[in-house]
């Protein structure tokens, strides 16, 4: 990701790399480790910075042209912070207006571009986003370490999550939802 942004951004441009924080946690299943050459790799690319993992994410982005990021929470804050935000993977916000997948240098570029044309956000479109949100999300976790962040117990987050998991498998047209069984919701309160 960073060597396609390397190779993607305007002359000028700085790219600033920030580990994510669980990066060398295990209890929260960061890699661990990684290999010292990896880092001097990256701060060898002439247009590179990498900053501590202490550096404050709000200062990183208030003062960025755009953000960068595979799926994490920090793609999520910066768009509502209305910066452009390039993702590579498949964050839960991807559809999102001001959200760029951009898995190739070339649509790196082409988001590049126009960011440097003068890319804003469209606020009216966010707050549509956000609605459709409200509108459809189910108050729920999937992490079992959210349930007290969530408020909410195991037993109670059941219901809604199988609810959402029926109601998807009912609008597929062939037999895949064949596999969730009537007893799906039971085995699941009982772990």
């Amino acid at each position: 990701m960073v060597e396609m942004l390397a190779r993607a951004v305007p002359e000028g441009w700085q790219i600033y790399v920030k580990d994510h924080p669980v990066q060398f946690m295990r209890e929260m299943y960061g890699e661990g480790s990684r290999d010292p050459a990896y880092y001097e790799h990256l701060a060898g690319l002439p247009n590179v910075t990498l900053v501590p993992r202490t550096t404050e994410t709000f200062l990183l982005i208030d003062h960025a042209r755009a953000v960068a990021t595979p799926t994490n929470t920090a793609g999520w804050e910066a768009v509502v912070r209305g910066k452009p935000v390039l993702i590579f993977g498949q964050p839960w916000y991807r559809g999102c207006p001001g959200v760029f997948y951009t898995p190739t240098i070339k649509a790196c570029s082409e988001v590049m571009n126009q960011i440097e044309g003068g890319y804003e956000a469209n606020e009216s479109r966010m707050d549509e986003f956000l609605q459709a949100i409200a509108d459809r999300g189910v108050h729920g976790y999937v992490e079992p370490s959210m349930g007290p962040v969530a408020g909410i117990s195991p037993q109670a987050n059941v219901n809604p999550l199988c609810d959402v998991i029926v109601s998807l498998h009912q609008d597929v047209p062939h037999d895949a939802g064949a596999a969730l069984k009537p007893g799906l919701r039971a085995e699941f309160e009982h772990e």
